[in-house]
């Protein structure tokens, strides 16, 4: 068994943080202890350990008795005691907190993680800070033999933590905006007052919208640094990739929720240009391509060339790459998206296939609908970006719809009014 994982007697004692009560009710309001494994807190951990080249590295939040590990490399463990950890050290410090050599530490010469599996000697942590300034836990990297971090390893390590808490905040954000969107205020008994509460859900909606851009600019320009990095490893290039394209796929969520509360009771707000369809679906294939890859799923486009469509390119671009990323989502790895553009008449339509799942026939009209949740086995995602791309295509004075795609499979079809292109 994992040393880690296995439970100690009694309590050693470990120093708490003089809010500690204020920190605790900070972790709880994240929601985030217990849950699933998410790639882009798994893609930091890893960075940290090729970067910082320690064999372990740990994205941790600490409760009343226990460091649980959001993100691991080098252990199964899924928490250890609280009295054990080092970070429970960390979280009392400001700042980078490292440890050389934890044998020869007094603090910690005895702590049986140091004594026995995995005898922990090198440690350095950063703390993942709420904006309020409490420590939520930790991003640390440990090795079995005693060492340091150069100058470049340590703003590497200090850059990820930023990373890690600005997916924290982005986290716990969309919880709250989703539960704004989402939420049902009864039956108003006059216009008026429905008119009011739509503001207000409106309102808010905006408020948390602008919080998480900033976050979510940050995680852009940090995973763009990042390539830049001279001595990252293919594979640390490869999680650097991976990050930027969860920070890609978060903004377009933020962005649908948004839209969609905007667009309650009154519909969603468009502006006009003439677009070339092929060039619309080449750039929105391109935004994807990178989740493709990581996906292993191959995209194949065919689009007609001069077919033209009187648009708003943002709205379109982001139903688009709403679409593929479910498609990619549910088709597989080693099978294939289908892309297909063209003009009927005076229609243009676009044709997004996958390999996945499907959609069961009596759940397919119902997708589009906020509030509705079908089969989780059938078609998972945030909740709210099919409704996006429904309001999105009628904005436009076209419609989505969904079909299978024999023998295996989805098929979103979109049907948009078409523009002549003047040659």
């Amino acid at each position: 068994m994992d040393r880690w994982a296995r439970p100690v007697a009694g309590n050693r004692g470990f120093p708490v943080p003089a809010n500690e009560e204020e920190r605790l009710a900070e972790v709880r309001r994240y929601r985030i202890l217990d849950t699933e494994p998410e790639r882009a807190f798994d893609d930091v951990t890893r960075l940290a350990s090729q970067i910082c080249g320690t064999p372990i590295a740990l994205i941790s939040l600490m409760d009343e008795a226990r460091e649980w590990f959001k993100a691991k490399v080098g252990t199964e463990a899924k928490e250890i005691p609280r009295e054990l950890a080092l970070c429970a050290h960390a979280i009392c410090q400001e700042g980078t907190f490292i440890v050389p050599d934890a044998a020869r530490d007094p603090r910690f010469c005895d702590n049986p993680l140091v004594v026995e599996d995995p005898k922990i000697r090198f440690y350095a942590g950063v703390p993942l800070l709420s904006p309020e300034g409490h420590a939520l836990g930790m991003l640390c990297v440990i090795d079995r033999k005693p060492g340091k971090l150069s100058p470049a390893q340590l703003d590497a390590l200090e850059t990820l933590a930023r990373f890690a808490t600005t997916q924290l905040e982005l986290r716990r954000s969309l919880f709250e905006l989703e539960a704004v969107v989402r939420a049902r205020h009864g039956h108003p008994s006059t216009h008026a007052t429905a008119e009011a509460l739509a503001h207000q859900r409106q309102q808010t909606s905006a408020l948390l919208v602008h919080d998480l851009k900033n976050p979510l600019g940050t995680m852009l320009l940090i995973g763009r640094a990042l390539t830049h990095e001279p001595n990252l490893s293919p594979e640390g290039r490869e999680a650097v990739s991976d990050l930027l394209g969860a920070s890609e796929s978060m903004l377009r969520m933020v962005m649908d929720m948004l839209d969609v509360a905007r667009s309650e009771g009154s519909g969603l707000a468009r502006r006009s240009t003439l677009l070339d369809l092929a060039a619309l679906v080449d750039f929105a294939v391109k935004g994807i391509a990178r989740d493709a890859a990581a996906n292993h799923v191959e995209l194949v486009m065919e689009v007609e060339s001069n077919v033209g469509i009187e648009a708003d390119p943002e709205l379109l671009r982001r139903t688009l790459q709403n679409l593929l990323e479910n498609a990619i989502r549910y088709s597989g790895e080693g099978r294939s998206v289908e892309v297909r553009g063209y003009a009927r008449g005076d229609t243009v339509v676009v044709e997004i296939k996958d390999q996945g799942i499907g959609i069961k026939e009596e759940d397919r009209a119902r997708i589009f609908e906020p509030h509705v949740q079908v089969d989780a086995g059938a078609r998972r995602g945030h909740g709210l970006g099919l409704v996006f791309c429904r309001r999105a295509v009628e904005a436009h004075g076209g419609r989505i719809r969904v079909e299978a795609n024999e023998p295996r499979g989805t098929k979103f079809v979109v049907e948009l009014p078409r523009t002549r292109i003047s040659r």
